[in-house]
């Protein structure tokens, strides 16, 4: 959680910054950001706002609901066999919480996600109603999750 971009990881930041560009992200007023305190999610944050030019009081910080999901006993666990672990699990019942961790992480079910992502949803949405915003957050269960609540998808859909 606590470390930065990979060069890799900034490749990415600056292909979605085009991304954005190519589907007129703030073409018609100076759009905002959203974004997790996660460092890899401020640092990818930074990276689009200096690409749209952006001005800093148009980074929000967000300190709750868009932090990665709490993955309980697997915390510590490589990422690719924790992922593969929960994910299978989610595919069954989107309730599910992996058991709790001995140091205090969240042990989160698909659903405790979507509550979280929907209530930074219902803020954007009444704040910021028809202005351009980006949401930037450090795992794909959050922006997954996200994108179904979103699209009116099932969360069944959310790890495909």
């Amino acid at each position: 959680g606590k470390c930065g971009l990979s060069s890799d990881g900034y490749g990415h930041a600056y292909t979605a910054a085009e991304a954005l560009y190519n589907m007129g992200f703030g073409e018609s007023t100076e759009p905002w950001i959203w974004t997790s305190t996660h460092v890899a999610s401020t640092q990818t944050a930074q990276v689009i706002s200096g690409h749209h030019k952006i001005s800093q009081h148009h980074v929000v910080p967000e300190f709750s609901f868009l932090d990665q999901r709490g993955y309980g006993c697997y915390e510590g666990t490589p990422v690719a066999a924790a992922r593969d672990a929960v994910w299978q699990q989610d595919r069954r019942d989107h309730d599910y919480r992996m058991p709790p961790s001995e140091d205090g992480t969240p042990n989160e079910s698909l659903r405790d996600v979507q509550v979280r992502v929907r209530q930074v949803m219902q803020i954007i949405e009444t704040q910021y109603s028809d202005l351009d915003i980006a949401v930037v957050a450090p795992d794909s269960d959050t922006l997954s999750t996200l994108h179904c609540s979103l699209e009116g998808a099932p969360l069944v859909n959310a790890h495909e």
